[in-house]
């Protein structure tokens, strides 16, 4: 039964079913007429912070004549459209008293009042506390003149009444927990401030947040949470908020989430609005026009890193309802290949100067060569230079078709390691843009070298010994000690987890540099006699990962990025690993080329 939102308006259908007159009108779809609408209700009922739900009405009380009009046979009654309600309180409670006054009978008002007047006599500190509704008893009076079927009538007219000052007890009640919760929690910024002071967010995500405050919608949801509605629509900002203190940290979207008693959305519902951009093969459309408005809105030009790498896919074939999925699809639309999909080839931009990472696309292919992406990366780095984008680094894994590729590009990485060339030509303005084999994936191809060759010589002779780490950590499993390093049995035999990233730079960390050197130097064990060239290999290995791999100006020593303070150290690092890279020598390979010396001379 819809009752008119107006708080001084008692018009309801039930009324309206008895007495005609009076029609009841939801609020409009129209966006903009639906906040004039409920601007004007705020400020009627002096209330800030109400919002209208899909069962709110207004009565046709409070609107103007010449904004009704009827409709088809029935005369139903409608609102044109950019209606607005004009009367209010005063010139409402008139125009609806004059309606029922000349559609009830006399005598209909008579009993209406002489009931409305029994009621009002019932206070509501005399009735709360009476929860016996069978006590009340008709009066002399009525027993005399009403009959057994009135009687009864009165009776639970009476009765409903009492239950009615109970539940507005209890809704007064419910009204003073969200006030009180409302001036524990005045606005979003104290929370902010919190999640600050916890260390849930720095001061970045901090000041980004508190552009984007909704505090007057999340304390509806609060009281609509509250009330047991579970079903909550979210605003576009509203949204915003959500997604940017999730992206941000997730841990203060659970934080927040849980003190305003889950009125947020649950990550689930972040994740399906998250897919609503559409997501083919192919660059994405969406993302370029992120990065233009991006672009458009930041005061200084935008330095970006390109990066590319190639996901194992499962091998499969399924339909979507609109198409197959699985297949080869270069985002052509064209395409209607039946070979199966074994890898996603994927494009990501992150920014230098500003912090943001965007997926600009991705191909499902099979196999690709190098020169099919050495053309990709030119029509991405063209796309980007489009949006405003500068594309200044390309970074890249080890695989042989990508070191194609750079070649295609301009680049000399793999052939001539004296006269190597890392820079190519931009497509579109011809600037310099530097190219970087993944850290992650190069101290990994070391480790596995290591492993696999057994021996390396330095330019001193000395031997690297992969033997020397499996001795350090069958001296800890002996000992049940470990000279403050990682290193266990899975490091040893890690070729059921090459992939893992931490198990190589675990292996080929400082700390076990310096369990072999107190082996050696302090405790003299004679199997780690001759280890010091594995030392310093283990160590440089270390070191030039940690500069490659940098991220933030918040780590310390080779960790923090590349600045005026760190610079001639970090130079001074990278030209001693270069000198020292070149004379390395795989022993194996040594020993073939003598013995093919030894071979030629022989004969």
């Amino acid at each position: 039964m819809p009752y008119c939102v107006f708080r001084d308006c008692k018009n309801s259908s039930q009324k309206q079913k008895s007495h005609d007159g009076i029609s009841f009108h939801r609020f409009p779809v129209d966006p903009n007429l639906r906040n004039d609408w409920v601007s004007i209700v705020r400020q009627n009922c002096k209330e800030a912070t109400w919002t209208a739900s899909k069962f709110c009405v207004i009565c046709s009380a409070h609107f103007k004549e010449e904004d009704i009009y009827f409709k088809g046979k029935k005369h139903h009654r409608c609102l044109k459209k950019h209606a607005k309600p004009q009367l209010f309180v005063e010139r409402a409670k008139n125009r609806e008293k004059a309606t029922h006054q000349e559609a009830r009978p006399s005598h209909e008002r008579t009993t209406d009042e002489k009931i409305a007047h029994q009621v009002t006599g019932l206070s509501p500190e005399r009735t709360t506390g009476n929860d016996n509704f069978d006590d009340i008893k008709d009066s002399d009076l009525e027993s005399i003149f009403d009959t057994p079927r009135k009687s009864r009538m009165r009776k639970e007219l009476r009765r409903q009444k009492l239950v009615n000052v109970i539940n507005k007890k209890k809704i007064q009640n419910l009204q003073q927990k969200v006030r009180r919760l409302k001036k524990k929690n005045a606005s979003l910024k104290n929370i902010l401030k919190e999640l600050y002071e916890k260390i849930f967010i720095n001061i970045d995500t901090h000041k980004v947040l508190s552009e984007n405050i909704v505090a007057t919608e999340l304390f509806h949801n609060l009281n609509r949470s509250c009330a047991g509605k579970k079903k909550l629509k979210y605003s576009p900002a509203m949204r915003k908020f959500c997604l940017t203190l999730n992206f941000y940290s997730p841990r203060s979207y659970e934080y927040v989430r849980k003190v305003f008693n889950t009125c947020l959305p649950h990550p689930k519902t972040l994740a399906k609005w998250y897919t609503h951009v559409k997501s083919g093969p192919g660059f994405t459309q969406e993302a370029f026009i992120a990065l233009k408005k991006m672009t458009d809105n930041c005061p200084h030009k935008l330095l970006c890193a390109l990066m590319f790498d190639e996901m194992a896919l499962r091998q499969q074939k399924l339909w979507d309802g609109k198409k197959y999925v699985g297949v080869v699809d270069m985002g052509d639309e064209i395409s209607e290949s039946t070979v199966l999909a074994s890898q996603a080839f994927v494009f990501m931009l992150v920014g230098i100067n500003q912090r943001f990472k965007i997926p600009l696309g991705y191909f499902l292919t099979n196999t690709l060569t190098g020169e099919q992406k050495c053309n990709l990366v030119n029509i991405c780095l063209v796309k980007c230079y489009d949006a405003g984008a500068k594309v200044i680094s390309l970074t890249f894994d080890g695989h042989v078709t990508n070191l194609t590729a750079m070649k295609l590009l301009g680049c000399n990485i793999d052939e001539d390691i004296n006269n190597m060339k890392t820079s190519f030509q931009h497509p579109s303005d011809g600037t310099e843009v530097a190219c970087f084999l993944d850290p992650s994936h190069v101290i990994k191809l070391i480790r596995n070298q290591l492993e696999a060759k057994k021996q390396i010589l330095d330019k001193d002779g000395g031997i690297v010994d992969w033997n020397y780490i499996i001795q350090l950590n069958k001296l800890q499993e002996d000992e049940g000690l470990h000279f403050a390093n990682k290193l266990s049995k899975k490091h040893i035999m890690f070729r059921n987890n090459i992939m893992k990233v931490k198990l190589a730079t675990q292996t080929l960390s400082r700390s076990v540099a310096k369990a072999m050197n107190v082996c050696r130097m302090e405790l003299g064990i004679p199997q780690f006699e001759h280890a010091e060239p594995t030392e310093t290999f283990i160590s440089l290995m270390n070191d030039m990962f940690d500069v490659y791999n940098t991220r933030s100006m918040a780590h310390f020593d080779l960790k923090k990025a590349i600045h005026k303070g760190n610079r001639d150290k970090i130079y001074a690092l990278l030209d001693q690993l270069k000198e020292y890279i070149r004379e390395l020598q795989i022993k194996s390979t040594i020993k073939k080329k003598l013995s093919k010396i030894r071979e030629q001379n022989m004969s």
